[in-house]
């Protein structure tokens, strides 16, 4: 057998029973609306919350600096191109400061030199007064050699026969005062030479050349003291040819 529903009624619903169905509906609408506009304000609490710190994260981005992740190509390029931009200001810089070393070790080259000139003209100065005080000196000596030999020969007039023994005494007195004369007259041609090849060595050294002074300070003094021997030896021959 078939079961069938319930018949449903030939006469149309009441009008309560559409208005109660029509509230029904209506009160699950007021339902969802109200769902959704609690949905909507918990989702603008949501957004206001992420969205209230903006103007300071504004301040904060303008006032500081920030990273990006860049790729290692990017890198790369940036580093090759800081390179080709500033490896030749920097290859300048190294230049104009290679020159300026140059410069510099000239300089402290011409000082070195200068003070080794001032140096070697102070020695010659030195000399030069110690000559002279030995010229002065040697000057005092023969005054006073030349005023015994004076009141000797003068003792000599007064008696009638001068004694053998006295005359050869006064010979050798002015044999000894004349080689004393020569060796000053020597040493003192020996010490102006050297002093004028002093005062040559300090004007090269004043023009900029490169002079070994130790060299030449030595070459000086074996000259002086050859010219010296050379001096003895050329006054020796005088002697003999007188």
């Amino acid at each position: 057998m078939m079961h069938h529903g319930p018949r449903q009624s030939l006469y149309p619903p009441s009008s309560a029973a559409q208005q109660s169905s029509i509230l029904s509906s209506l009160h699950s609408c007021v339902a969802s609306t109200q769902r959704s506009v609690d949905c909507l304000g918990d989702s603008i609490e949501i957004l206001s919350q992420a969205t209230e710190d903006f103007p300071r994260l504004k301040v904060v981005l303008s006032n500081r600096r920030y990273h990006d992740l860049l790729s290692e190509r990017d890198i790369h390029q940036a580093r090759s191109h800081i390179s080709s931009e500033v490896l030749p200001h920097i290859n300048q810089l190294v230049t104009l400061a290679s020159s300026e070393l140059e410069k510099l070790e000239r300089k402290a080259q011409a000082l070195r030199n200068k003070t080794a000139a001032q140096e070697a003209r102070l020695a010659s100065l030195a000399e030069t007064k110690s000559l002279e005080g030995r010229e002065a000196e040697a000057a005092r000596k023969r005054s006073g050699m030349a005023a015994s030999s004076q009141s000797s020969l003068t003792g000599q007039r007064g008696s009638a026969t001068p004694s053998a023994a006295g005359a050869g005494r006064g010979d050798n007195d002015e044999q000894e005062q004349q080689e004393l004369v020569r060796s000053q007259r020597r040493t003192l041609d020996a010490k102006r030479k050297r002093r004028m090849q002093l005062m040559r060595l300090v004007e090269r050294l004043e023009n900029g050349e490169r002079v070994d002074v130790d060299a030449e300070l030595a070459r000086t003094q074996r000259s002086a003291d050859d010219g010296q021997d050379e001096g003895g030896e050329e006054e020796e021959e005088e002697e003999e040819e007188l």
